[in-house]
């Protein structure tokens, strides 16, 4: 009760206002997502059979303690508020955790952190979306703790925070490495602050992610001994490192590529990568002003700026790996899907934090500028707003599509002789197409195509799922099995006539040939 007490009377108005503004903000970009129910070819396999041993064997254990809140069921209304209130508590953190104090900020941060692509593109993922932004708040909660509390032990707290955090998603341990190097360039720039200041304060954000390392791995190791599941490369972390010159030579190689890839995306010109180059440019601009002037300041001599332009070249040099940790600790994972990028959309905060920590004269003298900026920003955001609307729109389509052509094959299903609701089904091949990414943004994973199933077993979830149909699924041997008949090489490609069979007692659909050599 004591512990409920002390957080209602740490609330603050600026809390509430940043909580607010994420809130609404969330809700205009992402109402209609929470609205309408889409799903992925995840989605069937996760609501139909690998919910726990999936998240486990990847490493995220902690994911599946959301189906103990509101079952294994993707209550799309119900997942879209949670996570939305967790990134809006996010939010809070983050603005206490930079010391945002501008009321221009206490707008613009929030909006960043629940508008930005990274979250439209894990709502293509709604059945384990508030799952994920748990993680993420944890993740900044972690930031928090060890930058703004001063006792030793909250460094431990931030430890187990981070742990935490990356038991639900690890791509998230990049978002507390960014927001504490965003920290550390401040504390560069502050003439006030000496090498020793930085490096000190650098030691306790690297002590606290041993820790969290510490806490994260072995936990994530009882758990798969518990269930009997083993760990997989896939999106989570190898244990099989091997950090040769050529290996840390690939990590900075494709951090560097998949970061100008996120910022950068479309060889087209258009808003999204212009004000990309523009913020940067910015933050540039920021920098060198901010450094010019503790130069000058009446600190000069101990000023040091030497040692300040080697730690930020640092900082700068690292910045896209640090989005890019997973990298480091999994060989096998891709960066074309934004769901993993949440910590560069961080970038977008850097000028507000810059521009915060300025000279409040010179804000006052450069009105004009501060006004452009926050219409710039605004512009940014309200830009994100609609990426969000264009990628919800493709999700429609996709998931119209593809429940009309499996009414199609259901349809064709009941006129065969011999048809039972409940028989085995077999299905060969998909209609996959190549993904539909929202022009002007970031590549989006989940339902990005008109057709977006691949697997057989999905097909056949999918139908039972969208039609509350109980149809059996043949396994693999049973395929292997039907591919060697003789009335399976005279079946044709889906929808011709006889791309429909029944087999031995088998309903085999023949949509297309690929893939098909893992039957024979």
């Amino acid at each position: 009760m004591n512990v409920l007490i002390n957080i209602k009377e740490n609330i603050t108005a600026s809390d509430k206002k940043v909580f607010l503004t994420a809130c609404i903000a969330g809700f205009i970009t992402h109402g209609f997502r929470l609205a309408n129910k889409f799903y992925c070819e995840d989605s069937f396999n996760y609501l139909n059979t690998i919910s726990v041993s999936w998240t486990t064997s990847i490493g995220r254990f902690l994911l599946r303690l959301v189906e103990n809140v509101r079952g294994p069921y993707e209550i799309t209304w119900l997942i879209g508020v949670l996570s939305i209130l967790w990134i809006a508590i996010a939010s809070v953190l983050m603005v206490r955790t930079l010391d945002i104090k501008g009321g221009f900020g206490k707008y613009i941060v929030p909006c960043i952190m629940v508008c930005n692509p990274a979250v439209t593109a894990t709502f293509a993922y709604m059945y384990t979306a508030d799952g994920y932004f748990f993680g993420l708040m944890m993740s900044v909660l972690a930031a928090y703790f060890v930058c703004i509390k001063r006792k030793k032990r909250d460094v431990v707290y931030a430890a187990l925070f981070l742990a935490i955090s990356m038991a639900f998603y690890q791509a998230y341990l990049s978002v507390t490495i960014v927001v504490l190097m965003i920290s550390l360039v401040v504390m560069t720039l502050d003439p006030g602050k000496s090498f020793q200041d930085v490096g000190k304060e650098a030691g306790r954000y690297s002590l606290m992610g041993i820790i969290g390392m510490a806490l994260y791995y072995p936990s994530m190791k009882i758990a798969m001994k518990l269930e009997g599941i083993e760990l997989i490369n896939y999106m989570g972390i190898a244990d099989d490192q091997k950090f040769d010159v050529g290996r840390i030579k690939s990590i900075f190689v494709n951090s560097y590529i998949e970061f100008a890839r996120f910022y950068l995306v479309r060889k087209k010109i258009n808003f999204y990568n212009v004000s990309n180059v523009i913020v940067f440019v910015i933050i540039g601009i920021l920098l060198a002003v901010m450094f010019v002037k503790g130069c000058r300041s009446s600190k000069k001599k101990s000023y040091g700026p030497a040692w300040r332009i080697a730690v930020l070249l640092l900082l700068g040099l690292l910045l896209p790996v640090a989005t890019h940790i997973f990298f480091v600790i999994s060989p096998d994972v891709s960066y074309i899907s934004a769901i993993m990028a949440y910590s560069m959309c961080l970038i977008y905060i850097l000028p507000v934090v810059l521009w915060e920590k300025t000279d409040p004269v010179g804000r006052e003298k450069f009105k004009s500028v501060t006004l452009a900026g926050m219409i710039f920003l605004w512009l940014i955001t309200i830009h994100f707003t609609v990426i969000a609307g264009q990628a919800y729109e493709t999700m429609y389509r996709a998931n119209v599509n593809v429940m009309n052509e499996l009414n199609r094959i259901v349809t064709r299903m009941e006129m065969i002789p011999g048809y039972d609701p409940e028989m085995e089904i077999a299905v060969f091949g998909n209609t996959y197409q190549e993904p539909e990414y929202v022009k002007s943004a970031p590549m989006m994973p989940g339902v990005v195509s008109n057709k977006f199933l691949t697997y057989p077993d999905t097909y056949v979830s999918a139908i039972n799922w969208f039609l509350s149909a109980d149809y059996g699924k043949a396994n693999k041997e049973r395929m292997t099995e039907l591919a060697a008949t003789k009335e399976f090489s005279e079946m044709k490609k889906w929808p011709e006539e006889g791309s429909l069979r029944i087999i031995d007692g088998t309903m085999v659909i023949f949509l297309d040939d690929n893939d098909i050599e893992d039957y024979q």
